[in-house]
């Protein structure tokens, strides 16, 4: 038995969000009879299951450029990965499009972006919980969130932080060396002159609060899972909190590595 939510009479329901737990219940009922295994469930919407094999191993061997907004991406000229494979989350698509993959994981994302996903042609990542459909986006990847870095069908880690989920992504992809582009607070950058913890100006994503910066600085213990792909990664920040698990280097250094 399948049921979408295009099967859900829309005139007795006032919105997508609760067109979509009901969605959720039905299946949730189902699967308490036991007339539904735990996969379908997880991936009930669309054919997640096929879609599986366009990410996992995707990039095998290849450089993936994955990047957060972090401010130690400030200033940094996005054409350098026209071409190249590359990740990029929540509203860095409003600077840059050419992503081969974007994902994000809040609802909210949706209600603020400025930026029309329909335009986008790389791969869609959202959470389960975005009330994202595929019909509307054909390429779109759902997923749930994950407790720790393993594989795909296990989720995505980690559902507070997106630019760590970047980096998963990135190791799921397979790729043999990743560049961790904004992914870290330097000790160089001044938060209350800038006004901002981003390094894109005009970053439509979060609110500046004096108080997140510690909140975000303790969250970055959260790459400490990643030590087993170390010999991957390179961190592109000075003075960076990652480098004590991954192999740091300077911004015009990473040029020079791009441009080599």
């Amino acid at each position: 038995m399948i049921i979408t939510s295009h099967e859900v009479d829309e005139h007795k329901i006032l919105s997508r969000e609760e067109k979509q737990k009901l969605v959720n219940a039905t299946w949730k009922a189902l699967s308490d009879a036991g007339r539904i295994d735990e996969l379908g469930l997880r991936y009930r919407i669309g054919d997640a299951l096929g879609n599986i094999k366009k990410c996992e191993g995707a990039f095998k061997g290849q450089t993936v450029y994955a990047c957060a907004a972090g401010p130690s991406i400030d200033g940094f000229d996005f054409s350098l990965l026209d071409g190249k494979l590359s990740i990029g989350c929540n509203h860095m698509i409003e600077t840059y499009d050419k992503f081969t993959w974007f994902i994000f994981q809040d609802q909210r994302f949706m209600e603020r972006t400025s930026y029309d996903l329909h335009k986008y042609n790389g791969l869609i990542f959202a959470h389960n919980h975005t009330n994202m459909e595929y019909e509307e986006y054909p390429n779109l990847m759902l997923f749930k969130s994950a407790k720790k870095p393993r594989t795909y069908r296990d989720g995505i880690y980690a559902r507070h932080q997106t630019g760590i989920a970047v980096l998963h992504l990135a190791v799921i992809s397979g790729a043999s060396k990743i560049y961790l582009l904004g992914h870290d607070n330097p000790a160089s950058w001044d938060f209350e002159k800038q006004g901002r913890m981003h390094g894109i100006p005009g970053y439509t994503g979060e609110q500046f609060f004096p108080d997140a910066v510690k909140e975000t600085a303790a969250r970055l213990a959260d790459y400490e899972p990643f030590r087993p792909w170390a010999s991957r990664i390179v961190n592109v920040c000075e003075n960076g909190y990652l480098q004590r698990w991954f192999q740091s280097i300077t911004m015009e250094e990473f040029k020079k590595e791009l441009a080599a």
